[in-house]
């Protein structure tokens, strides 16, 4: 024999009562215990822009691989990318105030393809002259690939 339950018309609107009582509650005791503890900002404290003295250029190793920190990266057709670390100033963890500028190919026997060493001429003379770095502290790995390509 099946037991008789006595439905409540009303009992969707008492829930619903209920959850905003408790809800407007907890809002209240929220808000009286931010007030009561000290707050820690979490991005209170703005780093100091770092000073760019020299400019680094590589190629990528392999493709695939990891390509390490870098701030810009220049495809085979030429395309500059700027990185979030430029963005926002992110210093190299290596060696603070070093731009650093990656070649990718996707064969790294390949030298670099004329439109990326146009590319990347463009940047280092752009990067040399709005923070004034010297010749002399531009560094290229591979370079004898770089010179043999332009």
């Amino acid at each position: 024999m099946r037991a008789q339950i006595k439905t409540d018309p009303n009992r969707h609107y008492k829930t619903l009562i209920a959850l905003v009582l408790s809800m407007t509650c907890v809002t209240l005791f929220l808000f009286w215990l931010a007030n009561v503890t000290p707050v820690t900002p979490l991005r209170g404290k703005v780093g100091a822009a770092p000073t760019w003295d020299r400019i680094s250029v590589r190629a990528e190793k392999e493709p695939g691989t990891e390509r390490g920190f870098f701030h810009f990266r220049i495809d085979e057709q030429g395309r500059l990318f700027q990185t979030s670390a430029w963005k926002s100033g992110v210093p190299s963890p290596v060696r603070r105030g070093t731009i650093h500028i990656l070649l990718s190919n996707d064969n790294p026997l390949n030298p670099p393809t004329v439109e990326q060493t146009q590319t990347l001429s463009r940047t280092i003379r752009e990067l040399r002259t709005r923070f004034n770095i010297g010749v002399d502290q531009v560094h290229v790995d591979h370079g004898e690939q770089v010179a043999r390509a332009g």
